[in-house]
């Protein structure tokens, strides 16, 4: 409702007022001792509790046996699936024995005569990392034995300052329940995950949320819906930032009613709420939604560098780069957002970035190669800007991103909008 909304607006902590509050995570090299890789009902091997787990605990960080660049990925495609195949097996042949049996040992969804292929392992198992220019996907001996849920209870991501894949615990976890991450984007509607999740695994979900029928499932989609529809719409309402963070608002109330507060999607709202707190130029109501946003990412990936980052912006505002560089509490809104196309995110890295699901580039002159953002304005405290992150359609566990995760923002005047960086 639009009362609720303009309440929440006041009191943002409401949005998500039911979600637990970080914990402190400690850094794992292996899985967690509260649960273990073994079989399961259904799926093969899957990891499963041994004891209870608690929202925010750490289960797993985890070194990828390797690595392949966008880049590399894009070309060896071009060539076809032979050159795939060479150019993995090239990597795999630098992985130590120990390394290169894990590699075997794991499933091929694309395999029609049983014959496993290393191309085939790898489309099935590889996880995306980095969202920057300098993406890539990697294979995980432990991370690819999380299976799939459209309701999971970890989040997995990519910490780029510590060069690894981490997987957090975003639910209360019982022992003997298993744990899950999403290999297709959890925000399409039930038929496009069934459909995403049998073209690129060849399964069919059976998951609590697919498993809703007649008016449970009609709510759930339509909730899906609305999400989808504001999610395209808020980036167009720069030039009125208190209607966005209303419609904001309304997003967190389905991240909590439909998606279980889950706090990887809540940090990105939120995030987007403090850009527009600062357009509306209400500093106080943008700590607020800062700060939420880095307790949301604390949930959702541990502490890290890059959640510091966010703490230290929630003390000030005034350190991102969105405020004019002139010091005064004002900031512009860039050209490339103006007409308020929802694919016009642009990041200002000097480099041609695009959002992969809005389906192409910018056309605006202003995305073409974009500044650098402006020195900030003096203050106590210092720290660089966040590296812009989408893992929101990232596939895990088996799940391999098809092309860029990257998500970026237009520059202009000295502000920086980017509506995606906590995707």
């Amino acid at each position: 409702s639009h009362q609720a909304a303009r309440a929440q607006k006041a009191d943002p902590a409401c949005a998500l007022s039911s979600m637990p509050r970080p914990l402190a995570a400690s850094t794992h090299g292996a899985l967690s001792r509260k649960c273990c890789v073994r079989f399961v009902a259904g799926a093969d091997l899957g990891v499963v509790a041994t004891a209870d787990i608690e929202p925010g605990e750490l289960i797993l960080e985890e070194l990828p046996l390797f690595l392949l660049r966008a880049g590399e990925l894009a070309q060896a495609a071009a060539q076809g699936r032979d050159a795939q195949e060479a150019l993995i097996r090239s990597r795999l042949e630098h992985v130590h024995t120990a390394g290169q049996d894990a590699f075997w040992a794991l499933a091929d969804c694309h395999s029609t005569d049983g014959q496993k292929t290393a191309l085939g392992v790898f489309k099935t198992n590889a996880i995306a990392g980095s969202a920057n220019v300098d993406s890539h996907s990697g294979v995980y001996r432990l991370g690819a034995r999380f299976n799939h849920s459209c309701k999971p209870n970890v989040n997995r991501c990519w910490i780029e300052s510590r060069k690894r894949q981490v997987f957090v615990a975003t639910q209360d976890i019982v022992a003997g329940q298993e744990l899950c991450v999403y290999y297709v984007d959890p925000k399409g509607v039930s038929d496009e995950r069934q459909a995403a999740l049998k073209r690129d695994f060849n399964f069919v979900c059976r998951c609590e949320a697919c498993s809703l029928s007649g008016s449970a499932r009609a709510r759930s989609d339509e909730l899906h819906r609305e999400y989808q529809s504001l999610d395209k719409t808020i980036p167009t309402l720069a030039r009125d930032p208190e209607d966005a963070i209303e419609k904001i608002m309304r997003v967190l109330e389905i991240i909590q009613e439909e998606f279980d507060g889950d706090p990887h999607m809540a940090q990105r709202a939120f995030y987007d709420g403090f850009q527009m707190a600062v357009l509306a130029k209400d500093f106080d109501l943008a700590a607020t939604l800062m700060q939420r946003a880095h307790e949301a990412r604390l949930l959702a990936e541990g502490d890290s560098e890059e959640a510091a980052e966010m703490r230290r912006y929630a003390e000030d505002p005034s350190m991102h780069p969105l405020v004019s560089s002139s010091g005064s509490t004002s900031a512009s809104v860039p050209p490339c957002l103006e007409h308020g196309a929802p694919q016009r995110r642009g990041r200002p890295n000097g480099k041609r970035q695009f959002c992969e699901d809005f389906g192409g580039p910018c056309e605006c002159d202003d995305c073409g190669v974009l500044p650098p953002p402006p020195p900030r304005p003096p203050a106590a405290v210092q720290g660089a800007s966040p590296e812009a992150r989408t893992d929101a359609q990232a596939s895990v566990g088996g799940a391999v991103l098809s092309g860029s995760e990257v998500h970026a923002s237009g520059a202009s005047g000295g502000a920086t909008l980017d509506f995606a960086a906590m995707d």
